[in-house]
């Protein structure tokens, strides 16, 4: 759960008025993980990244094994992360675009960062997010097809991140069509 009040100051005008002071209680998201896709809806999930990232998935994107994929419970948020040297890659991180304020991110995100304090993902230059990945990063690095992302991964690894990070296949279709959001 989440409590921000606006300043101590207006305590009292909180508690003992019909208006308030802008104080905010929000309860967080019921995020589930699952170990594979067995007890995953894939095909709510697809249309979940379909619609955030405006392009078609790759017909094989399912089979591939993931660690963990975190779900939102009415699936408007996601993410995947796979194995991958040296730590973990997060492929996929996506939140309805009805849902994004919500703080559906967040929450994503913190269930996520427990199971993986470690991790690396890219995102394209152009990707509306990106300044959040910036935010919640240790390091990253723009090149022209991707902006590099890592948090807590040691130093002497960031070379192997960012080359492994380059060498990932595409998760969408090549030259698909954008979907309709």
């Amino acid at each position: 759960m989440l409590a921000s009040i606006t300043s101590p100051l207006n305590l009292l005008k909180e508690l003992f008025t019909v208006k308030g002071a802008g104080t905010l209680v929000k309860l967080g998201s019921a995020v589930l993980r699952h170990p594979s896709y067995a007890d995953v809806d894939t095909e709510r999930l697809r249309r979940l990244f379909e619609a955030s990232f405006g392009r078609l998935l790759d017909a094989q994107f399912f089979e591939q094994p993931p660690l963990a994929v975190y779900i939102e419970a009415e699936y408007r948020g996601a993410a995947v992360v796979y194995a991958s040297a040296p730590v973990p890659y997060l492929s996929k991180f996506a939140v309805e675009p009805e849902a994004q304020g919500e703080g559906m991110g967040r929450d994503l995100w913190e269930a996520m960062s427990r199971d993986y304090p470690a991790l690396y993902w890219r995102g394209r230059p152009d990707n509306p997010i990106a300044s959040w990945y910036a935010s919640v990063c240790d390091g990253m690095v723009r090149l022209p097809e991707w902006n590099v992302y890592w948090r807590g991964v040691d130093t002497a690894r960031i070379p192997d991140v960012i080359e492994a990070a380059r060498a990932r296949p595409p998760d969408f279709s090549p030259g698909a069509v954008e979907v309709m959001r």
